[in-house]
């Protein structure tokens, strides 16, 4: 045998491997037009999750990575959810690379994105992604004290537009577009568009610095956290002008930028029977010093930036599990408080809204597992202010160890124009899934 591949095999044959993943196709039925012109009705994609377990250093890898391409518009979207080292020594554990921050588990159901990223392949979905950085854990204090630091920041990046001849496209039924027409004096006027590409050096490199503390009782458990950190999607400004000469058009120019901001708050947990209940609490603070400031041209007189606000959550669930299923019901309040309004006088319309997601809503989640080869999976959400409703169902059947077949439908109400979701509203659908599993 090769000698430089010997240290190799000695590697793997000391690691206990785990990997799983698929490859999937989707076709949509759509229930109506969604707001998106042009979204496909089929996709394709590609899921991958791998854990390397070196038992004789008491360490681990782990990735999860996924990605899916658009029949129609030809877009491909990927996402890296983690990829991290870990290592345990003693007390301490330390973990380097992308990684899920577990300080705050219940913002997940509700998609808030606050604390880490959202993968947001579609709206409503759970799946998060990381931050990429340096995490030491270590048990203390008759509990255990996390502190996380980066120098790299990587925003989230889904769904995702396209710029094309002045034009902006989405690559999905879920890229919030901007209007393609705006307010001129007392009349409307189309809108092309130019990307004004951001400094990548200055942008992913910016500084994140958070601590977390948790301790297990007999009765309860406790977190509580704080983090510095820019926040997981960048914003977005416009500002242009009309040209009445040549094709009587607004030409606005996009860029994108970002804002630090303040996390901190806390959860418990208390256990009752078979059931536990959790309680939290989420409180974002942005930097306003931190804005990117952009100087337009003199003659740009159509402006525009997205107010900033002061957001806090309230959250509390039940969440029960048996050898086949769960159930979990979950509430939430969201309030925020304007602390930065943009000025408005060049009369400019939002291209890109901030509304908050929920403000006093709550929820169910439901699965069961039946006849063996049967998954069962629903969830509906609804906000008791604003009268959104979501609801998604999913039914899997297991044909084999290889082979997978799922059918699933998501409808989505929104009454109020206002409402973050009513831009989605239009998005209903039912859809088929053919997986291979690996």
């Amino acid at each position: 045998m090769n000698k430089l591949l010997l240290p190799l095999w000695l590697l793997l044959l000391s690691k206990t491997v785990f990997a799983e993943g698929s490859l999937d196709f989707l076709q949509f039925q759509r229930l109506n037009t969604p707001n998106n012109p042009g979204v496909a009705n089929s996709w394709y994609g590609f899921n991958f999750h791998d854990s390397w377990k070196i038992k004789k250093y008491r360490a681990k890898t782990h990735a999860q990575i996924s990605a899916r391409h658009f029949t129609q518009g030809k877009a491909t979207i990927f996402s890296i959810q983690e990829a991290y080292f870990q290592k345990i020594r003693g007390e301490t554990t330390f973990v380097s690379g992308r990684q899920v921050l577990d300080w705050f588990s219940m913002e997940r159901f509700w998609y808030l994105g606050k604390l880490n990223g959202l993968r947001s392949f579609s709206l409503t979905e759970e799946n998060q992604e990381g931050l990429v950085g340096v995490q030491f854990k270590r048990k203390m204090w008759g509990g255990e004290v996390g502190v996380f630091g980066s120098l790299l920041y990587i925003p989230e990046l889904n769904p995702g537009y396209t710029f094309r001849d002045g034009k902006i496209i989405g690559n999905n039924e879920w890229s919030r577009m901007p209007p393609t027409q705006i307010g001129f004096r007392e009349g409307r006027a189309p809108v092309r568009y130019e990307l004004i590409q951001p400094d990548i050096k200055s942008l992913i490199s910016q500084q994140s610095f958070g601590v977390n503390f948790r301790k297990d009782l007999d009765w309860l458990d406790i977190s509580l956290f704080g983090i510095v950190k820019p926040e997981s999607k960048l914003r977005s400004g416009a500002y242009g002008y009309y040209e009445q000469l040549s094709d009587e058009a607004a030409k606005m120019r996009i860029r994108g930028f970002t804002l630090n901001h303040s996390v901190y708050g806390g959860n418990i947990s208390i256990p009752v029977g078979d059931y536990k209940m959790n309680f939290g609490a989420m409180f974002i603070e942005p930097d306003l010093n931190s804005a990117d400031k952009f100087e337009p041209e003199s003659f740009e007189n159509y402006q525009y930036e997205p107010d900033i606000y002061r957001e806090r959550y309230y959250v509390a669930s039940i969440v029960g599990a048996w050898g086949t299923g769960g159930i979990s019901f979950n509430y939430i309040s969201g309030k925020e408080e304007l602390i930065e309004k943009f000025d408005e006088s060049s009369n400019a319309e939002p291209l890109f809204g901030s509304e908050m997601k929920w403000k006093n809503a709550i929820g169910l989640s439901f699965n069961h597992d039946f006849y063996e080869r049967f998954t069962l999976d629903a969830k509906i959400q609804a906000d008791l202010d604003k009268l959104d409703r979501l609801f998604k169902a999913e039914v899997k059947y297991r044909y084999s160890n290889f082979a997978e077949l799922l059918i699933g439908a998501e409808i989505i109400d929104a009454p109020e124009d206002s409402s973050f979701w009513s831009t989605f509203r239009s998005n209903d659908s039912s859809y088929l899934k053919l997986s291979y599993v690996f």
